[in-house]
This record gives structure tokens, C-alpha cells and sequence, in this order.
């Protein structure tokens, strides 16, 4: 079963690590359906010449790390736990919008879908994280939004999608 719905979107923004003053730009691709959101994230350094400086070192393989992207994670958010050892919701989910959100995800998955993506761009990614919402929010078997009494989903889809602008 296809939603006729699922919504991309990009969101960008920068941050700082630690001490390092070398600013990062996060990439944030998430694909929003009803039943929730998957998302694949990626970071890479604003000034590639000022984070190989900040390393203070030579080595060849660390300075070209420093300076490329990096995948972050592929991820699901949901409104719903979908694993009885979820006990704990984020408050601020950029990819739900308003309301609690459940997730899990892999850095070793975005990895590799960081190589994908480099090769063939958001033609690749938006099919890619459409398949990877289905495989989440379809094939686990475990507890969906469908096992909520009529109220409860209404509610939790009013939440999630409520300022999600």
C-alpha cells in the first residue's frame, strides 16, 4: 500500500562542534506522510580550508575528512512509539513538526546512502526515502497509528502536522 501523499522537504542550518569554531551546515532531507517521517541527514563544513586548519595536523586522511561531507543518519520519527522500548519522546523534532516523536535511525545506512546521493542526487533520495517510509511505517508489523482508537489518531495527526507550515 502506496500513500498518495508523502512531502519532501530540505532543511539547512549551521552549528558549531564543541570547542571547534569551524561551522557545519546540516542537511536535513525528510519525506513526511501521514503515519509519520523518515529523514536522511548529512553534514559538511562551511569553510572546508578553516576545518582542515582547526585539526592542527598534516595527515592526509584527516584533513580530507574534515573537509567532506559526512552522512549523519537515516532516520523514522513518529508520533507513536513503534517499539516497546521507546519510553522516551524528543520535544523538538524538526521533521514532525509539533507533538511527541519516536525515533531510530543509522549512521552506517546514511553512510551509504551519502555515497548514493553524491552519485545521482534527490532523483535517487526522494524515491529512496519514499521506499525506506514504507519500509518503516508498513512492513514492521509492529504498532502503527492504525491501533489508535479513532480520537487518539486524529489528535496525534492534528499535532504532527499542525504548524508544520
Amino acid at each position: 500500500m502506496r500513500e498518495a501523499e508523502l512531502v519532501y522537504r530540505l532543511y539547512e542550518d549551521g552549528y558549531t562542534e564543541g570547542n571547534n569554531p569551524v561551522a557545519f551546515v546540516t542537511h536535513l532531507h525528510v519525506v513526511r506522510g501521514a503515519k509519520g517521517a523518515v529523514s536522511f541527514s548529512y553534514v559538511f563544513p562551511a569553510d572546508p580550508a578553516a576545518a582542515r586548519a582547526s585539526l592542527h595536523t598534516n595527515d592526509p586522511w584527516l584533513q580530507d575528512w574534515i573537509s567532506s561531507p559526512q552522512g549523519r543518519g537515516v532516520d523514522y520519527h513518529s508520533p507513536i512509539p513503534l517499539h516497546d522500548w521507546q519510553t522516551n519522546s524528543q520535544s523538538q523534532c524538526l521533521a514532525l513538526g509539533k507533538g511527541p516523536c519516536y525515533g531510530d535511525g543509522s549512521g552506517l545506512r546514511a553512510v551509504q546512502w551519502l555515497e548514493e546521493f553524491q552519485t545521482y542526487g534527490t532523483e535517487w533520495l526522494v524515491p529512496a526515502l519514499g521506499d525506506f517510509y514504507h519500509e518503516v511505517f508498513y512492513d514492521m508489523g509492529e504498532k502503527t497509528i492504525e491501533n489508535l482508537g479513532f480520537g487518539e489518531t486524529m489528535q496525534l495527526l492534528g499535532d504532527m502536522f499542525r504548524g508544520a507550515g
